[in-house]
């Protein structure tokens, strides 16, 4: 009989034990949630993960967006060591595409978001303004960073 009192006592003491965890991991849930729509932490904790989802962390349009354009989307295919695509420096300077069409925005713009055989389909990834701020970098004369060198991170402080 004393065997089951220590049973019956040792049960009631963890859940008692477990309901006055619970209440606490509540109370401290409620407390977190309270101070996360305070003013001060808010949505300003967001704006760098906006603009890493958005690419917008080096520039908010032009061909500096367009470098990090390029260096997410374009640059593990089409660099110096790369074999699958061709590398794109100095495109603009080619008289014709690999495709036999002439090297212009409008031709250019049209092989990134339809692709190719060995080439993914870039037009529901990229907006019209992804377009323009890629098409601007591939056009500028400091296009297409090679080797070990990628762009320098604004966000980076060096001493």
């Amino acid at each position: 009989m004393a065997r089951i009192w220590k049973t019956f006592l040792g049960a009631g003491l963890g859940v008692a034990l477990f309901a006055g965890l619970r209440t606490s991991q509540e109370a401290q849930a409620q407390s977190a949630a309270s101070s996360a729509t305070a003013p001060s932490g808010g949505a300003l904790a967001y704006q760098r993960s906006f603009a890493i989802y958005n690419l917008k962390t080096t520039a908010e349009s032009g061909p500096a967006r367009g470098q990090e354009i390029y260096y997410f989307k374009c640059y593990m295919c089409h660099n110096e060591l790369a074999k699958a695509g061709p590398r794109l420096r100095d495109l603009y300077q080619r008289p014709r595409l690999l495709t036999g069409q002439p090297v212009n925005d409008q031709t250019v713009a049209e092989k990134i978001r339809e692709g190719g055989a060995r080439m993914p389909a870039y037009r529901y990834a990229l907006t019209d303004t992804d377009m323009a701020d890629l098409l601007s970098y591939i056009r500028d004369r400091k296009c297409c960073f090679e080797g070990d060198n990628p762009p320098p991170n604004p966000l980076y402080r060096y001493r």
